[in-house]
């Protein structure tokens, strides 16, 4: 069988350390795009170009976002309402056997107070972007 590698088979390695060691030299280095040695680091970043399928995950602002296929980008982490309280209280006695105005007025007033917070929740999720205006 004849010899496929005529030639210094010593001198053949040296060759191919030193383009090797070229190319590592010639390579461009950059930072790593994420680091998890205590927790997953991602730095913030550009929104990035639309995906042409899938889902592109990064950091900008601080905040945590994906931009899909179709181009759409939004928040992963849910944004959050402020701090709601609610009625003070919500006692009615039963309904008196005859039309009591007092009654009435105390049904009414809890009813308020209900719609009071109710209103408030609604404004703050829509502030928060947790539903649509």
């Amino acid at each position: 069988m004849p010899n496929q590698f005529p030639g210094d088979f010593l001198q053949d390695v040296k060759d191919i350390q030193d383009t090797a060691q070229a190319a590592q030299a010639a390579a461009t280095r950059r930072e790593p795009l994420t680091s998890a040695s205590q927790g997953w680091w991602l730095p913030n970043r550009a929104a990035p170009a639309t995906p042409a399928n899938g889902v592109h995950i990064y950091a900008s602002g601080g905040e945590f976002w994906v931009k899909t296929a179709a181009g759409v980008t939004r928040g992963i982490i849910p944004p959050q309402a402020a701090t709601l309280s609610g009625p003070a209280s919500f006692v009615v006695s039963s309904a008196p056997t005859n039309y009591n105005q007092g009654w009435g007025g105390d049904v009414r007033a809890a009813l308020l107070d209900l719609h009071t917070v109710l209103s408030t929740l609604i404004t703050q999720l829509k502030a928060a972007g947790i539903v649509a205006p």
